[in-house]
């Protein structure tokens, strides 16, 4: 699991949290609105030999529907 946030300091203790309970759980300081945030999430998750298959985004708002099928330029633009 990937875990992104702004701040590092709670991502490691929620991270140390699941791995703690069992479970495998890495973080990642990111904002998504910035350029080449996308490239670096997708470089973290090759490093660590994971895809993502589930996204949770609990940033409260953005554009409803799955991701994978959303224009991605859909996405970026809601920032602007």
């Amino acid at each position: 699991m990937l875990l992104l946030g702004f701040t590092q300091q709670p991502l490691d203790e929620l991270a140390a949290e699941i791995t703690t309970g069992g479970g495998e759980a890495h973080a990642l300081t990111a904002d998504l609105t910035e350029a080449g945030a996308g490239p670096r999430i997708e470089q973290r998750l090759s490093e660590l030999g994971a895809y993502c298959d589930v996204l949770v985004n609990s940033a409260g708002f953005g554009v409803f529907g799955p991701a994978a099928t959303t224009d991605r330029e859909q996405h970026l633009g809601f920032w602007t």
